[in-house]
């Protein structure tokens, strides 16, 4: 288990693989105004693909249960704003995960010499998704206006900061890297009833529109919203994110997030 726990750590360092998640705002208020929302969650994720760093290519099957061994402190959430049809969000991601492990080291010699450090890798990650929407539709439900299903585009990019320290004994060494994928995509909203709501959303993006930016993601959201009072939505769902990155001929990571998300949306 150790090893299946540390493997995963690795993993999850090698892809930075901690993402954001995007709900709609369904708040009935007057029009003139600006309506805000935020939505605190958490995403029960695991990662299925594939990583290839120097040639070397590995499979990579981490459950969340392997990724929770090494969580240290997060915080996630959804911020929005929506005046009539046009709105922005943002939502920033903040992530410490840490992993320690005793090693083994033996110095052949007249005496063997046996040392036994303790490596530790330590990961913060900033992620931080940024955009805005624009309604282009919107469909009363049996003549209804308040039962309304609308249809939102949504644009905008997803800033990955990831700095990872390693350390064996007094050795130590740190790497940091970041890039932007930019995204586009579109999200619906059904309502079923008086109390509840059901999200779709879907976009696609990186288009390798740099060096750094990857060469594909795509990312899937689907779930219900259940009115708890008028201020606040339970939101649940599953979320399906992909990241196709190439960094060289034979340094590429293409893996698949997915998981159960469970969040409580506010609206201020």
């Amino acid at each position: 288990m150790a090893d299946n726990k540390n493997t995963a750590f690795l993993m999850i360092l090698t892809v930075g693989l901690i993402c954001s998640s995007v709900y709609g705002q369904e708040a009935i208020a007057d029009p003139d105004h600006w309506q805000l929302s935020v939505t605190p969650y958490f995403w029960f994720a695991g990662v299925d693909g594939h990583v290839t760093s120097r040639g070397n290519r590995r499979n990579v099957d981490i459950s969340f249960s392997d990724i929770w061994d090494a969580f240290d402190f997060g915080a996630l959430i959804h911020i929005e704003a929506r005046k009539e049809k046009w709105g922005f969000f943002a939502d920033p991601i903040y992530m410490n995960l840490s992993q320690s492990r005793d090693l083994s080291l033996v110095i052949p010699g007249p005496a063997d010499i046996v040392l036994t450090p303790t490596a530790k890798v330590d990961l913060t990650m900033w992620i931080v998704e940024f955009g805005g929407f624009y309604q282009i539709g919107q469909w009363c439900l049996a003549g209804d206006s308040k039962q309304t299903i609308k249809l939102d585009v949504l644009g905008g990019g997803r800033y990955w900061d990831v700095e990872q320290n390693i350390s064996i004994g007094p050795l130590s060494g740190k790497a940091s890297e970041n890039w932007i994928d930019p995204f586009i995509g579109a999200r619906l909203t059904v309502p079923v009833n008086n109390w509840l709501l059901f999200y779709v959303r879907a976009d696609i993006g990186g288009f390798a529109v740099s060096s750094d930016a990857s060469e594909q993601t795509w990312n899937i959201f689907a779930g219900p919203a259940i009115t708890l009072s008028d201020r606040m939505n339970l939101v649940a769902g599953y979320r399906w994110l992909n990241l196709d990155r190439e960094k060289s001929s034979n340094t590429e990571s293409d893996v698949t997030l997915a998981g159960a998300i469970v969040g409580l949306q506010i609206r201020l």
